[in-house]
């Protein structure tokens, strides 16, 4: 910073080259001598435009990693969401398998998924092994379930 020394007989004319430049009264350094300093442009208020560009590039960052988490989450919502309907239509076609254990393989009405049904009988004689597989958008569920077999069930 900058000084300037006046003495006491130059301080009435010191108002008007206050006004004129930016000057600031500071401590007094020796008795009778009145000391001043010139502001400069470093103590004026604002930002610079350092300051701006770094502020923004830390907005920006968070900006970023927030539209990504967002993305993210949005992905797996909609993971799950597909997922949780492949898994009811499983749950619609093996109940109609319960009443008419039939193979079958067709697309699903008014979706993008395909099933298979297939029914396999096992070690026991009265169970059958019912299976459905349904198939959409890269993922496959399965569903299997024992059942007894018609002629058992109805004679009970």
């Amino acid at each position: 910073m900058e000084e300037l020394k006046f003495s006491k007989a130059t301080n009435y004319n010191l108002k008007g080259i206050m006004k004129k430049a930016q000057l600031k009264k500071s401590v007094n350094c020796q008795p009778g001598i009145e000391s001043y300093r010139l502001l400069t442009v470093n103590c004026l208020n604002g930002f610079t435009l350092l300051e701006i560009m770094i502020a923004l590039a830390i907005v920006g960052a968070v900006v970023i990693t927030v539209l990504q988490t967002v993305m993210y989450h949005a992905d797996v919502a909609y993971e799950h969401t597909v997922t949780t309907r492949m898994y009811l239509l499983a749950k619609e076609k093996i109940t109609e398998m319960e009443l008419n254990p039939n193979n079958a393989k067709d697309i699903i009405a008014g979706t993008d998924f395909t099933y298979e049904n297939l029914v396999n009988s096992t070690d026991d004689e009265g169970i059958l092994e019912i299976k459905t597989v349904i198939r959409g958008y890269g993922k496959e569920v399965f569903l299997n379930e024992l059942i007894l077999k018609k002629e058992m069930h109805n004679q009970k």
